[in-house]
């Protein structure tokens, strides 16, 4: 009986901590839209925003699949971040746990930027849904707008489906997936995986 109560307790919690994406109240459109602008010009703008072009699957489980995005005229891949620590958090801006998080590691990608450590944020909402909510609380690092096909391929690359938001990647410096986390953690807890594989 006690088990059963500690169960409920900890689905409660996790509950708390994350967004059934089948959950949302509002944007309910999540294909990414046409009319999404990148941001060309970024030395103007308080924050960094692009659209994904491209999400191919590398066909190898645990290592980070191929993401193409436009950064000023110039196409950037993922790949191109190996030697690096990549984080990839996915988020939306209906989802609280999500938004609560976001300063964290916004800070992190500050703190730990001279070592090695390279932070993406990925929405599949509607770009103008995305940059307004930017407008309003920029962050440190880039967000890039997919598609929930992009949500699909990472998701394959660990073997889940990606029911809920937010989700954590850590990507070693080999593009390998070392940590995969469903749910909002505390900026310490970031911090103390991240560091692991700087």
């Amino acid at each position: 009986m006690k088990l059963l109560k500690i169960l409920v307790i900890l689905i409660a919690a996790t509950s708390l901590l994350s967004c059934n994406k089948s959950d949302k109240t509002e944007n309910k459109d999540t294909k990414t839209s046409d009319q999404t602008t990148n941001s060309s010009d970024t030395k103007t703008l308080p924050y960094k925003f692009y659209k994904i072009s491209k999400t191919e699957s590398s066909g190898k489980e645990k290592i980070a699949p191929e993401i193409t995005w436009n950064e000023n005229g110039k196409d950037v891949k993922l790949s191109q971040f190996k030697g690096n620590v990549v984080v990839i958090n996915l988020w939306a801006t209906w989802c609280k746990p999500c938004v609560g998080e976001m300063p964290d590691l916004s800070a992190l990608s500050q703190e730990l930027k001279d070592k090695n450590l390279k932070m993406f944020g990925i929405s599949s909402e509607d770009g103008k849904t995305i940059e307004n909510f930017l407008k309003a609380k920029p962050v440190e690092y880039p967000i890039l707008n997919g598609t929930e096909e992009t949500f699909d391929i990472l998701g394959k690359a660990v073997g889940q489906k990606i029911d809920g938001i937010p989700v954590t990647f850590i990507i070693d410096k080999d593009g390998k997936i070392v940590e995969y986390m469903v749910g909002a953690k505390s900026k310490q807890a970031f911090k103390d995986l991240i560091t692991k594989y700087l």
